[in-house]
């Protein structure tokens, strides 16, 4: 599925969707020494995202190309009505059982980003640990935002 000619104009929407996720989780996971010890394995995650794809993520085809797509970068903030927009352009072009499955993919994503960061510091220093306060919050933000809670 070519998202670039499905979407046309709509198409930086979809961008921002995922930018959202990938941009305001790194933030979250941020903690300069343990990230550099780590050589920064959340950026890792962003880019094998695709290993991330259940067999009922990648049934679909707009999942799999929304995950796959190479987006253009943005340098500007991207808020929450970018990503309810989106969330609504896609929900109403591909339909309730696509829009549920990419949801849960975009959730088990920043998931998987949180967690890089935690499990290698975790298993380097012996401990146990949880999300860190800021990566708690942007995941029950996303909940919400997904109508997941």
């Amino acid at each position: 599925m070519n998202l670039k000619e499905r979407y046309s104009e709509d198409y930086i929407l979809l961008a921002r969707l995922r930018l959202f996720i990938e941009k305001e989780m790194t933030k979250a996971t941020v903690n300069f020494w343990r990230d550099s010890l780590q050589f920064y394995r959340e950026f890792e995650i962003i880019d094998k995202r695709i290993q991330l794809m259940k067999p009922e993520y990648s049934a679909n085809e707009f999942v799999t190309a929304f995950c796959t797509e190479e987006f253009p970068g943005m340098e500007e903030k991207i808020n929450e009505d970018n990503v309810r927009a989106a969330l609504t352009l896609i929900e109403s072009r591909e339909g309730p059982e696509t829009f549920r499955l990419l949801k849960h993919f975009l959730l088990d994503y920043a998931t998987a980003i949180a967690q890089s960061s935690r499990e290698d510091w975790l298993s380097f220093v012996g401990i146990k640990d949880s999300f860190s306060d800021e990566e708690e919050l942007f995941l029950n933000k996303i909940r919400t935002l997904f109508l997941l809670s």
